[in-house]
């Protein structure tokens, strides 16, 4: 069965000289849901539940546009390293570029970010690889 996994990149790049959400940790969680998503959007029921269900309520002909809060984000990014029947038919490869490009702020400084990067690694450590790198 592991040999017919479908294997998910994504990738994001810090960006110092960009905006202020370019180098920030919600960039980052935005940006590897998006890749993810865009790929196997099979995978959106089960990361962005809520939505989803609403979504599920209207009609085909309605459009819809939904804003996702950074919360809101952070959580369907957590529900899917975390979601381990996934596992069965998914791995996944991160690839993050700048890390030294990272803007601190008070609520979220180096030490979560790197806590966070190594959690997900640690959660699944066979079905979830990071490849981190900083520019000198």
């Amino acid at each position: 069965m592991k040999g017919q996994r479908k294997l998910v990149f994504a990738k994001f790049f810090f960006w110092k000289p960009g905006s202020e959400l370019q180098r920030s940790l919600t960039a980052l969680f935005r940006t590897l849901l998006d890749d993810t998503l865009r790929c196997y959007p099979d995978l959106i029921p089960k990361v962005l539940q809520d939505q989803w269900a609403k979504a599920s309520m209207l009609s085909m002909e309605v459009s819809l546009h939904f804003h996702l809060r950074n919360d809101e984000i952070r959580k369907a990014f957590s529900r899917l390293v975390e979601y381990r029947n996934l596992y069965d038919d998914y791995c996944f490869c991160f690839f993050i570029d700048g890390l030294g490009e990272y803007e601190e702020t008070r609520q979220e400084d180096y030490r979560e970010m790197v806590n966070l990067l190594c959690g997900w690694t640690m959660v699944a450590p066979n079905n979830i690889k990071t490849c981190v790198k900083q520019r000198i």
